[in-house]
């Protein structure tokens, strides 16, 4: 499989779910023979196949020669100097070759306020094609610049930096050798030693350098060789110094070949906390591109010490960066296309240029995060409260107190509440009580200063967190998989059907490459490395039963599900029913998908939502694969069903009005504690009034207003049953006086001496008498 090829250090430029392209090299064909894996040979010199399109040995196979490069940018400078810099050099190579940069703004020569993205293109020497559509988009911004509504847009409200030739000793290197093109050098000029050369400058990069050596080689005469350390080359060092000396809100990274759109993690298989940001910028990109999108792992294979990582994965020295890279061309198309190609792969990219620079700089925002955890389920009769920490991602800035609580109770219209906020941004969310037998559901939000109200979840009130109460729980049924506990499979599908075991397959293909509790067993769909997904129709993997006579349960179980490979990707979807009969009828509970992202996720489902609990409760998982095109590859682990019993204390109430010397008071925060751990909390309605059900003990209740001196009422007892009635009068805070009001109340104080009365009428009164 794919990780094979990767351990062994191959040159993979594109891989498809049945096979891979690897470049080999005279050097590796006995290790390719030696390894077990099925190949077939294509092109015999690869070179010469490359030049055998190029009938007319045009330069470089029709794409611009270094020199010609800078010539291109020279004349873009000469003929719109109002919006085109003038080229500089950011460093130079290890053959002293320079970094050349130029810029494209409506006020060129000046450094403005507006969102600036970067694009480069030939980090790999081989891939003249990215170079040529960053030109070609530069040229398109130029020609249209104040006839094009989009072109003039972007010039005038953004900050656009292009280095064409990222690798300009490989570049020219590929000349040296092959003047018509299709040059194979794929890395810098490093001397190695040993007439060995080379560092490949997409794993020199310090965020994960050298995370393992399957994402990069440690060996100078592998292509992906990371080199003796991170930054060790001049080419990565320039370009870094240059990132930090700007304010870049998204990356380019341009690439080829595949018809790929790459975005971080490439050095684990795992995701961003951004990935919904990079989905959607992928989903759009992919729109207009017609390329997959994904994690390098996902599509391809692992990378570390990679651009896209370290542009957003380093935020120590700089901001966090968006990027993205974009795979130029088709298997057809390889690293030299046709000629003919050249200008058809121009316009296919030039609407992802176009895209990226619009939506640069709009990606400020907050997120929310919750130290001691989210509540799923509370005491009964008690308020419960919990930690929200409110912070700005991508350049955002949350505004201060703009932090709420929303809740439901049984379905009821949402319920908004301002979030106290002991420090800036870090807030307590306070969940009213409720009793046996119903649920609350929330959500929290606050705002962003230029972005407006962020909800979390996303999509509230549409989706929410949930709680319940619940005094007590018990373990129906647990399973982790290293024992048959009764499970049964049913199959009506060419191949993939379930299967208990260890995972085997590597994870090269959206299977899962470990289980999900480490206990080391799965359930999972058909448990061998390549071509092992589910093909041509559906397999069942069926519960033993259940017991859930005595009360309603949940159901948890981990998840593992993708379809997102193959030629029609995305295009199955993972269904979960309940039965209560022993499986003579099901009810669908939940269903994942057409879109998937690899990964065990935790799910549950509460079966009385579906359902009537019984002594016969089955579930049931169904992969399938009912339409052509996607891979399709599932597990299933750690299943547990588990009952909660809410036996509620019995309590009493404290109840009261509470007033100021001219009526009722609204919006007074009051609060109930024992100091036992029974806590409740109301705030007081129009007419002043408020009510807390606690359990039976005795409490301190806490009085506060912003207006109102804060009143405690001691000792107040509670017992099981009854109302405690707590009226407070509340002193209002006086205003202070003015600089005015001050002096006329020293003179109160000097009329005071001499045994007067002052009485001093302004925004307040205040009386001084002798004694």
């Amino acid at each position: 499989g794919i990780s094979q090829l990767c351990r062994l250090h191959f040159d993979i430029p594109y891989t498809t779910d049945s096979f891979a392209d690897v470049v080999v090299y005279p050097k590796d064909l006995q290790k390719l023979q030696e390894s077990g894996l099925t190949y077939q040979i294509i092109h015999e010199d690869l070179v010469k196949f490359y030049q055998s399109r190029n009938p007319l040995s045009l330069d470089m196979g029709g794409f611009p020669t270094f020199t010609e490069v800078i010539d291109i940018i020279d004349s873009l400078h000469n003929n719109y100097p109002s919006i085109v810099s003038a080229r500089w050099s950011i460093g130079t190579s290890w053959e002293l070759r320079d970094l050349w940069v130029f810029k494209i703004s409506d006020n060129v020569d000046v450094d403005e306020d507006e969102p600036e993205v970067f694009y480069n293109a030939l980090i790999h020497a081989r891939e003249p094609a990215s170079m040529s559509w960053l030109l070609y988009f530069a040229g398109w911004l130029c020609e249209n610049y104040g006839n094009d509504s989009v072109a003039t847009d972007i010039v005038d409200n953004r900050e656009l930096f292009f280095l064409p030739v990222f690798n300009p000793d490989g570049y020219v290197y590929n000349q040296q050798t092959n003047p018509d093109g299709g040059g194979m050098w794929r890395k810098n000029r490093r001397n190695n030693g040993g007439g060995v050369y080379g560092v490949d400058l997409n794993r020199n990069w310090g965020y994960m350098w050298g995370y393992d050596d399957i994402g990069s080689s440690p060996y100078p005469s592998s292509e992906t060789y990371r080199g003796p350390s991170a930054f060790s080359e001049p080419e990565t060092q320039a370009v870094r110094d240059f990132t930090y000396s700007r304010d870049f809100s998204f990356i380019i990274n341009a690439h080829t070949y595949g018809g790929y759109l790459l975005y971080p993690w490439g050095y684990a298989d795992i995701y961003t906390p951004d990935h919904d940001i990079f989905t959607a910028i992928g989903d759009s990109a992919s729109a207009l591109t017609g390329y997959s999108h994904g994690t390098p792992w996902e599509l391809l294979y692992n990378t570390n010490g990679d651009a896209n990582d370290w542009d957003y994965g380093e935020q120590t020295a700089k901001p966090m960066i968006l990027s993205l890279t974009p795979e130029t061309g088709d298997a057809g198309d390889g690293f030299w296309p046709s000629p003919s190609r050249i200008p058809v792969l121009n316009e296919q990219m030039l609407p992802l240029g176009i895209y990226i620079a619009q939506i640069a700089g709009s990606f400020e925002g907050i997120a929310f995060d919750y130290p001691d955890g989210i509540p799923e389920i509370v005491t009964p009769g008690q308020t419960t409260s919990f930690e929200v920490v409110v912070y700005g991602v991508r350049n955002g800035t949350p505004v201060p107190g703009s932090g709420q609580l929303h809740y439901s109770i049984d379905s009821a219209p949402f319920v908004t509440q301002d979030m106290d906020e002991p420090l800036p941004n870090h807030y307590e969310a306070i969940l009213p009580a409720i009793n046996c037998g119903s649920t609350i559901e929330f959500y929290l939000s606050a705002d962003e200063e230029s972005n407006g109200t962020f909800n979390d979840p996303k999509d509230a009130p549409a989706e929410t967190y949930s709680a319940f109460p619940a005094t007590d729980s018990v373990i129906v049924f647990n399973d982790n998989f290293e024992t048959d506990q009764g499970w049964t499979v049913v199959n009506a599908c060419a191949d993939g059907e379930w299967e208990r075991g260890i995972p085997v397959g590597g994870g090269d293909r959206g299977d899962p490459p470990t289980d999900y509790d480490g206990s080391g067993q799965c359930y999972l769909t058909d448990n061998v490395d390549g071509n092992s997904d589910v093909d041509d129709g559906y397999t069942y993997l069926i519960s033993p039963t259940f017991d859930l006579s005595g009360g309603n349960g949940i159901i948890y179980y981990a998840l593992w599900y993708t379809n997102y490979a193959g030629n029609a990707p995305n295009n199955d979807l993972f269904k979960t029913y309940v039965s209560n009969n022993n499986g003579a009828n099901w009810v669908l509970a939940e269903t994942i998908g057409p879109e998937t992202s690899s990964g065990w996720v935790e799910h549950s489902i509460n079966v009385e939502d579906f359902v009537i609990p019984t002594s016969q409760i089955k579930i049931r998982f169904e992969a399938s694969d009912l339409n052509e095109g996607s891979i399709v590859e599932a597990g299933i682990d750690a299943v547990s069903v588990i009952t909660y019993e809410c036996n509620q204390t019995q309590g009493g109430t404290i109840a009261g009005t509470v007033t100021d010397t001219s009526g009722p008071i609204t919006g007074v925060d009051v609060f109930a504690d024992d100091g036992l751990g029974n806590t409740g909390s109301d705030i007081t309605t129009e007419d002043g009034t408020y009510s807390i059900d606690v359990p039976a003990s005795t409490y301190d209740v806490s009085f506060s207003h912003a207006n109102y001196r804060d009143t405690t009422i001691t000792d107040v007892v509670v017992t099981e049953g009854n109302t405690t009635t707590v009226d407070v009068v509340m002193e209002e805070i006086q205003p202070i006086p003015t600089l005015s009001e001050w002096g006329m109340i020293i003179l109160a104080l000097l009329l005071l001496a001499a045994g007067t009365v002052a009485v001093i009428r302004k925004r307040t009164t205040v009386n001084v008498k002798t004694n």
